[in-house]
């Protein structure tokens, strides 16, 4: 089990299966000291071996794949059967007459909404004034009734 604290600041306790339970910082920081302390004392410390020279590339063996590269580069290129310039400017032809239609059919998609939501606007206004001439008849035959009663 070993304590972990992610690069956005969270602490987790990690199993030895691979399971790991979010912890408090207080817990991390307690059980991390309690570990270091563990840890003291020491043993033989080891340095790293010393880096090994290579030998400069002329006096280098070439491995095998490189002897394989290089032998393949030696022989000539052979053609192989592949589909025409003219079949490849169809297919590339049909690949953007499909991007497109694709695009129109976006452009359609989308000056479509824009009507909608035109046509609604729209229909919301006549609501609106509809109410407010309702208002303003019902508002004037209350001043009728009112003067016709005075």
């Amino acid at each position: 089990m070993k304590y972990i604290k992610s690069s956005r600041g969270y602490y987790y306790k990690e199993f030895s299966n691979g399971k790991r339970i979010r912890v408090s910082a207080e817990e991390y920081n307690t059980k991390k000291q309690k570990f270091k302390n563990e840890q003291e004392g020491g043993g033989p410390q080891y340095s790293a071996p010393p880096p090994q020279q290579t030998p400069p590339p002329s006096q280098q063996l070439l491995s095998p794949l490189q002897q394989g590269s290089q032998a393949l580069a030696q022989e000539p290129l052979q053609q192989s059967p592949s589909i025409t310039t003219q079949q490849s400017q169809n297919l590339l032809t049909n690949h953007q007459q499909d991007h497109i239609r694709g695009l129109a059919n976006d452009d359609k998609e989308k000056k479509q909404i824009k009507k909608e939501a035109i046509e609604k606007k729209e229909l919301e206004e006549k609501k609106r004034k509809k109410r407010l001439r309702f208002r303003q008849d019902i508002a004037n035959e209350l001043a009728q009734a009112i003067i016709l009663m005075s």
